[in-house]
């Protein structure tokens, strides 16, 4: 079942679209049902535009920018907030160098948190959600549902 606004110059809200998606029902603008229409269950209710995926990872990679992380960490997004319409939490890899001390590690933490506070994406999603590891345990993991994407 699918509802599709075709309407070029309205749009529906969160809260129709997560009601929607309770009630087992899609909620689409006529592209994203063009894009949906072959996948099923939650990939099929909560689809993701590749073009508002990739303005995810514009908006965050900015965020981060102003944060001026340090340059021996790698960030990557991932998760739902990549991969759905709508999401719960954003998930974030950071990955340090070796040696990189656990105060930097902390702090860096904190710089990203402000950032995200103090941007438009806290008004969407309260929580981060971090995964630290190191550059040598990061090439070891493994992901049941990849789609890691480098932002920094």
């Amino acid at each position: 079942d699918a509802i599709i606004c075709s309407n070029p110059y309205a749009s529906y809200t969160e809260d129709a679209k997560s009601l929607c998606i309770d009630q087992n029902i899609g909620l689409f603008s006529l592209k994203e049902f063009m894009g949906a229409i072959r996948k099923k269950g939650n990939e099929f209710l909560n689809y993701l535009l590749q073009e508002n995926k990739n303005l995810r990872i514009q908006t965050f990679s900015a965020l981060l920018q102003k944060a001026s992380i340090h340059h021996d960490f790698e960030v990557y997004l991932c998760g739902s907030y990549l991969r759905y319409s709508l999401y719960k939490d954003i998930d974030i890899i950071l990955v340090y160098s070796p040696g990189t001390s656990n105060q930097l590690v902390q702090s860096t933490k904190e710089l990203i948190r402000k950032a995200f506070n103090s941007s438009i994406l806290s008004k969407k999603c309260m929580k981060l959600d971090y995964i630290v590891c190191s550059k040598n345990e990061y090439s070891s993991m493994v992901f049941q549902d990849d789609n890691r994407t480098r932002v920094h």
